[in-house]
Formats: structure tokens, C-alpha cells, sequence
């Protein structure tokens, strides 16, 4: 018999009311002046946290708009408009048999996470949309070692 689901401990809990408090915190003040006029310390006041947790659930003022912001701005939109892009052509790269269907799912996830991650830097902060991918494409050059031949 499988073992029966385990519900989330107390620290997964615990991150999860943080976040929400989060969230709850950047909604109305991100939508009345926005994310640039917002400040760190104004989030964790107004969530009841330090300033420490709140860059641990995230970093930049690109990220919290990502994670925490309004999906019907405009920059959020165009974020997940590429998004779903990219994860509808790798559906298709499954669909046409070049990948199975686990590998679909796990390359779609880890493709939403790079670019999310890469719309959310600061470094992308004033980038297009058809600028992020191209950033992109480019890192793994200076990651991964060149072939010699």
C-alpha cells in the first residue's frame, strides 16, 4: 500500500503564511504608486516581518513584482505571455516526438523558472521582452566550457 500523503510541516506552513502576509502587504500599495515607489521596509511593516524574510522571499524589486505583484500589469503580462510561449513550444517539441512526456514536463518547468528568474533581475529591469531570451541564449557560452577540437 503507498504511503498516505503527508501534509506540510510546520516550517512549510509557516513560509506560507509569510508569503501570503507578503503578498496581501504589495497589493495595494503596488498598484496605487507602484513597485518602484515602494519600499522594502514599507512591505515588511506593513507584513509584520523583518526585512530579512521578505529578501529571502525575494531579492530584487524585479522579483517581488513577479511573484507579488499585479498579473494584469503590463510588464507582468508581457512576462507571462513569453512564459506560455516557450512552454507551448516545448509541448510541440513533445507532441512531435523529440522529447517524451515527463521530459516535456520537467524541461516546461525549468524553462518558466529561468525566465522567470531572468525577467525578474535587475540587470533585465529595462529590457524588452525580445531582449530577455536573447540574454538568455547568451549565458550559457560563458557557463559551459567550449569543445576543443
Amino acid at each position: 500500500m503507498p504511503p498516505a500523503p503527508q501534509s506540510a510541516g510546520r516550517h512549510e506552513r509557516n513560509k506560507q503564511v509569510e508569503l501570503d502576509r507578503i503578498s496581501a502587504a504589495t497589493r495595494e500599495p503596488f498598484a496605487d504608486r507602484g513597485v518602484d515607489e515602494v519600499t522594502n521596509q514599507q512591505i515588511a511593516d506593513e507584513a509584520d516581518i523583518g526585512t530579512a524574510t521578505l529578501f529571502l522571499a525575494a531579492k530584487t524589486k524585479g522579483e517581488r513584482e513577479m511573484v507579488f505583484g499585479d498579473p494584469t500589469e503590463p510588464r507582468h503580462q508581457q512576462a507571462l505571455a513569453v512564459t506560455a510561449r516557450t512552454e507551448e513550444a516545448i509541448a510541440h517539441m513533445g507532441r512531435a516526438g523529440r522529447l517524451n512526456e515527463s521530459d516535456v514536463a520537467t524541461l516546461a518547468r525549468v524553462a518558466s523558472a529561468v525566465l522567470f528568474l531572468a525577467r525578474a533581475a535587475s540587470v533585465n529591469a529595462t529590457a524588452s521582452v525580445d531582449e530577455v531570451p536573447r540574454d538568455i541564449r547568451d549565458q550559457p557560452v560563458v557557463v559551459l566550457p567550449r569543445r576543443r577540437r
